[in-house]
């Protein structure tokens, strides 16, 4: 994010940047932070958001970093999980079972 930038404008920044993609269903999910100060780290905070897309704007992405990218179901997601990183990892976990989560 850019300095000053909150998170959901610095992912449609983004998005836009990355992909031309100019999404119109942003609903935030969770956030983590991750406090390393301790160990003489840092503050890290994460933040995760749902991004509904129809098929007409998937087809017209355009990836302008990396080589390529691909949409992956649940039942992928989980047999890759281990190549992700685990906060990542945790976060896409909370999406699949947030029907169990509880909080009292």
């Amino acid at each position: 994010m850019e300095p000053k930038e909150t998170p959901i404008v610095g992912l449609k920044r983004e998005l836009m940047e990355e992909l031309e993609l100019e999404p119109t269903n942003i609903l935030p999910f969770i956030d983590f932070n991750f406090d390393f100060t301790n160990l003489g780290g840092n503050l890290i905070k994460r933040f995760y958001f749902i991004v509904e897309i129809s098929d007409t704007e998937y087809k017209k992405l355009k990836i302008h970093e990396g080589q390529y990218f691909k949409l992956f179901n649940i039942n992928e997601l989980i047999s890759i999980e281990q190549k992700i990183v685990p906060y990542d990892s945790f976060a896409i976990w909370s999406y699949i079972n947030k029907e169990r989560l509880i909080f009292e």
